[in-house]
């Protein structure tokens, strides 16, 4: 382990970010929103989650006349959060008309995930489960995250499979600041019409410069699994609020278990090792 040049930024695992959702295909009405929202907040103070606010996404629109100008791209969506010593999110749940989402920086194993799956997410969802009725798509995506304390740019490749379809391969010893992207559709399961879109980012930046201090660089590994139930032509996924919450049980343990088969496809065996993720490991 000595011998390794890289660490990951967690002694037990290189997760910095996690993030699942479920997404309808239609709106809550105003007042079961509402209702969604008062029950979270319940649900917010239990799990010490003290801060509410109201955010929403924005698109920069250029108009012919009055020029550029911000307006939402979609609802304001309400957010219970805790946030760490320097002002980070350690902890959300996300509130949307269509949308539901948990979010965590301090990551510990599967298990402690499916444990708000069960406490925070599907309670809420199930509101949503009986009045929005259908179904447009579940995602999970890790962040992973390595760090270098060799100065100036760094050779990442000791990190990665040499045969890794997930990563362009003229990239894996670029010395600089780059970027791999890559993206392809799975089917979701034999007997589900969804479809999964499979995403893996790389990001390697710039040597960051601390003042009386060595530089360092980190490397990000996005992994992101979504299955996709709205398509044209495919017929709309009706949910059964009776089995809705099992339903997304089973579905999250899935994707779980694929975007850790990935990123096994993406590592090297040492740093597998490293993070306890080799090929028998199951409680990433």
């Amino acid at each position: 382990m000595s011998s390794l040049r890289f660490e990951p930024v967690n002694p037990k695992h290189s997760i910095e970010d996690f993030f699942l959702g479920i997404r309808f295909a239609r709106q809550l009405t105003e007042a079961t929103f509402t209702k969604t929202i008062i029950e979270a907040r319940g649900l917010a103070a239990l799990h010490n989650l003290p801060a509410e606010n109201q955010q929403a996404n924005f698109l920069l629109a250029v108009d012919p006349v009055s020029g550029m100008h911000a307006r939402p791209a979609s609802a304001y969506g309400t957010y219970f959060q805790r946030f760490n010593s320097v002002g980070g999110v350690e902890e959300e749940i996300r509130l949307e008309r269509n949308f539901v989402g948990y979010r965590t920086g301090k990551y510990d194993r599967w298990k402690s995930i499916v444990e708000k799956l069960e406490a925070i997410v599907l309670p809420l969802a199930q509101q949503y489960a009986v009045e929005a009725s259908l179904l447009d798509s579940v995602v999970l995506q890790y962040v992973d995250r390595f760090t270098s304390a060799e100065p100036g740019n760094v050779d990442w490749s000791e990190l990665f499979n040499p045969t890794t379809p997930w990563i362009a391969s003229g990239m894996l010893s670029t010395a600089t600041a780059w970027h791999s992207h890559s993206g392809r559709f799975e089917k979701a399961a034999e007997a589900s019409s969804a479809r999964r879109l499979i995403n893996v980012n790389v990001d390697v930046g710039e040597p960051v410069i601390r003042p009386g201090a060595n530089s360092f660089q980190s490397l990000a590994i996005l992994t992101l699994c979504t299955d996709q139930f709205v398509r044209p032509s495919i017929a709309a996924h009706v949910i059964d609020p009776g089995t809705f919450q099992s339903d997304m049980r089973s579905r999250f343990e899935l994707l779980h278990q694929r975007a850790k088969a990935i990123l096994q496809e993406v590592l090297s065996d040492a740093y597998l090792d490293r993070i306890d993720l080799t090929k028998s490991e199951t409680q990433r």
